[in-house]
């Protein structure tokens, strides 16, 4: 993980693509504004364009809503945790192992409580494993 920080703000923020170009270790360019391609107001479509993005990078994402926040403390590994922001907004983090580790915003105030959690999982988990594991 190489953290990125967002550089769209307020209702078009870009937190989510900059945790996705933090995750896999990008450029913010690299990473489309998905409020900006698929509009703010169609969730479908959003999450559309989120998985048309990630599909040739060999990912799927799905995401956990929660409620009991203290149960995030159970996921391993690299996560994408989204909450309400100090600023009233949605916003995206990212969290390893039930801790908070990358806020794209230059706050860097976090989230206020974690209120869902989207996973990426490899499409063909078989194409993960090193050759002489198959």
């Amino acid at each position: 993980m190489k953290p990125v920080m967002q550089d769209a703000f307020g209702e078009l923020g870009n937190c989510f693509s900059a945790c996705l170009a933090s995750l896999f270790e990008l450029d913010i360019t690299d990473v489309p504004n998905f409020y900006v391609t698929a509009g703010r107001d169609d969730a479908a479509a959003w999450w559309s364009a989120v998985r048309e993005w990630l599909r040739p990078r060999g990912f799927g994402v799905m995401t956990l809503q929660w409620a009991d926040p203290k149960l995030i403390g159970e996921f391993e590994g690299w996560f994408i945790v989204c909450g309400e922001s100090e600023r009233g907004l949605q916003h995206a983090t990212i969290w390893r192992d039930g801790k908070l580790v990358h806020d794209p915003h230059p706050s860097q105030c976090g989230i206020r409580s974690p209120e869902s959690v989207d996973l990426l999982y490899p499409l063909d988990p078989g194409a993960m494993l090193p050759r002489s594991a198959r």
